[in-house]
């Protein structure tokens, strides 16, 4: 990896640090290039890769354990962290809200729309119009009750919105479909979301992504594709010492997975994992990978991501 604008890299992300500690922040946007990742962390590449490695968000000066960050991304290249149940910032456009009810999740479109998961409703907020520091509280607007009891919210291709979590009445898992465009406006319920049940399963679902159509789904050390219309789901990974923590899915690339140990690639092939780290988070945007830090409260962007197509793979 080359170094450029290593003087903006070098900025306190002062932002991140004070969102972590106080959940007041003050941030201005840095890009720049790795010139090595932190301790503790390797990038594993064939020679000749055209994959490139960009800081984001640069890891902080002062080290501060990111864990219980909720991490997503929205399909602007926008980067969006959750905090406590209770906050979300977003530091690409330079402000943090909150909202008057304790969520579980959240999860953003790829146009946008933001969701949250909270007290057994899937719901929205009004629209946070100033730009910089709110500490203000926003009203939380229940669309619809959440299918499934322990929630948890992925985005997918498009305005695919993926809901996970467990069954009450028979203590199965099961994945649904909620997609931004069934959202509509009752004249007798007010608003409503319409679910589609895709797949149920006795062991916990640790992640879903997908384009609505095709959807894999992580359980333990296996991750398994479900095709809508066919009644039945076919093992597409198996990772051979960890457990899948997150997925992440582009059209173009395919399937990206993350462990406790590790971000990697899995594809028809085979798999490849591309690199060592503790704990991260995923998430695509824009046809690039990026990669949460919470133990450097960094996060880095990976671009080519089509490349791995093409590696040789295990």
């Amino acid at each position: 990896m080359t170094t450029t604008g290593n003087n903006m890299a070098s900025k306190k992300n002062f932002a991140v640090k004070a969102f972590l500690l106080t959940a007041v922040f003050i941030l201005l946007p840095v890009f720049a290039q790795c010139s090595q990742l932190v301790k503790n962390a390797a990038v594993l590449l064939p020679a000749g890769s055209k994959v490139k490695f960009n800081w984001i968000i640069p890891p902080a000066e002062v080290k501060d354990k990111g864990a219980g960050i909720i991490f997503k991304m929205d399909g602007s290249g926008n980067i969006w962290l959750g905090r406590d149940g209770k906050y979300v910032l977003n530091p690409n456009k330079n402000y943090m809200f909150g909202i008057d009810r304790q969520y579980d999740d959240f999860v953003l479109t790829e146009k946008g729309s933001l969701y949250f998961a909270a007290k057994g409703y899937l719901g929205y907020i009004p629209p946070v119009k100033n730009n910089g520091t709110d500490t203000g509280i926003h009203p939380f607007q229940p669309i619809a009750k959440l299918p499934v009891n322990e929630c948890r919210l992925y985005s997918g291709a498009g305005n695919v919105i993926y809901v996970s979590g467990k069954n009450p009445d028979n203590g199965r898992y099961e994945v649904f479909t909620a997609a931004g465009e069934n959202v509509t406006r009752d004249k007798n319920d007010g608003m409503k979301m319409v679910y589609k049940k895709l797949f149920s399963a006795g062991n916990k679902i640790s992640a879903a992504a997908g384009d609505g159509k095709t959807t894999f789904i992580a359980m333990d050390k296996l991750v398994v594709s479900s095709v809508t219309g066919l009644d039945k789901a076919e093992g597409f990974f198996k990772h051979s010492k960890e457990t899948i923590t997150g997925l992440a899915y582009d059209i173009n690339a395919g399937i990206f997975y993350c462990t406790a140990k590790g971000v990697g690639y899995a594809g028809k092939n085979g798999s490849t994992e591309f690199l060592a780290v503790s704990n991260p988070s995923i998430a695509l945007s824009g046809g690039k990978l990026y990669v949460y830090i919470p133990a450097e409260t960094a996060v880095v962007q990976v671009e080519n991501i089509s490349d791995f197509k093409g590696y040789a793979l295990k």
